[in-house]
């Protein structure tokens, strides 16, 4: 592992332990084994570790994931519209099955009220949902599986809603809680919008 991976990983866990603003680059650097400032030929601060380990992370996860982007479209060929969701639902699930990356989602949206970089970080994650939500809802609607009306405004409730779904499931599970009736409202979501 690379010393901008460890910095990485490290002020990971100690930002999901006590918070970006409690955590100093020393507590940082003397727990990845290195001074200070070894950290600045790395980043430049604590919120471009931020920003990065969300690039890092994301990538990984994406990497590991079955489901590519570039395979829904043959998927919307093959299968119902409630089928293509439920992949892309399951898909997604997989992206934050990974441990780290849950533990990061865990970690920014725990700091997203009160920093702004969390905050731009889950502004882009949702952004990135849903511009993808809205190419499959239309990619669905022109291969006449789900109706045109009002694609931007479907697509707008299931990323929304998937999104806010997921974080309750996250914490839920984080807790030790079963998420039963978390899996009942996605499914439901799903249902309606394919209508």
């Amino acid at each position: 592992m690379s010393t901008k991976d460890k910095i990485l990983k490290v002020a990971l866990e100690l930002f999901a332990a006590q918070g970006v603003k409690a955590t100093s680059l020393s507590q940082i650097a003397k727990k990845v084994g290195i001074k200070k400032p070894s950290i600045y030929n790395h980043f430049k601060s604590k919120d471009e570790i931020v920003t990065q380990m969300y690039d890092y992370y994301r990538t990984e996860a994406v990497k590991k994931n079955p489901l590519k982007i570039s395979e829904v479209e043959t998927l919307i060929e093959e299968l119902s519209a409630k089928e293509v969701l439920s992949k892309i639902v399951n898909s997604y699930e997989l992206l934050n099955a990974d441990k780290t990356y849950r533990l990061f989602w865990k970690f920014i949206h725990s700091e997203k009220f009160h920093d702004a970089n969390a905050y731009e970080i889950v502004c882009r994650e949702t952004e990135l949902v849903f511009k993808t939500t809205k190419l499959v809802f239309g990619t669905l609607a022109a291969k006449g599986k789900i109706t045109g009306e009002n694609i931007h405004g479907r697509a707008v409730a299931f990323t929304y809603g998937l999104r806010s779904l997921f974080i309750e499931k996250l914490m839920h599970n984080s807790a030790g809680n079963k998420s039963v009736m978390i899996d009942l409202r996605i499914e439901q979501l799903i249902d309606f919008a394919i209508i």
